[in-house]
C-alpha cells in the first residue's frame, strides 16, 4: 500500500502481520473468557494471566499469555507481535503472573 506524503512522494505504510488480521479477532472474543477462567484458578495449559502495569496510565492490565518455562527461565508468547502488552511489559521491566492451580 502506497500513500502520499505532502511532497507527493510515494511511502510505503506498514500493513498488520497476517496473524494480527487473521487470529487477533477470534482472541480478542475469548480472552474475557480465559481472563475469567484464569482468575478463577482452573488449569489452562500453559496459559496464565498476565497482569502488568501501563506505561502510560499506571493502572493494571490482565493479559492471558502462553508462559514456558526452560531451565531455570520464563518466557511468555507475543503470538501477534509488538501488542500494546509486551510494549508495556518491556516499559514495566516485570509483571504479576497468575496461574491454575
Amino acid at each position: 500500500m502506497t500513500n502520499m506524503d505532502a511532497t507527493g512522494k510515494g511511502h510505503r505504510t506498514q500493513q498488520p502481520d497476517i496473524r494480527q488480521r487473521v487470529g487477533a479477532a477470534p482472541f480478542r472474543a475469548i480472552g474475557p473468557l480465559m481472563r475469567l477462567v484464569l482468575r478463577r484458578g482452573l488449569p489452562t495449559g500453559p496459559n496464565v494471566l498476565l497482569v502488568v502495569r501501563g506505561r502510560v496510565s499506571g493502572r493494571p492490565y490482565a493479559t492471558p499469555v502462553a508462559l514456558w518455562e526452560l531451565g531455570n527461565r520464563r518466557f511468555v508468547q507475543a503470538s501477534f507481535g509488538e501488542m500494546g502488552w509486551v510494549r508495556n511489559l518491556r516499559a514495566a521491566g516485570d509483571a504479576v503472573i497468575h496461574r491454575g492451580r
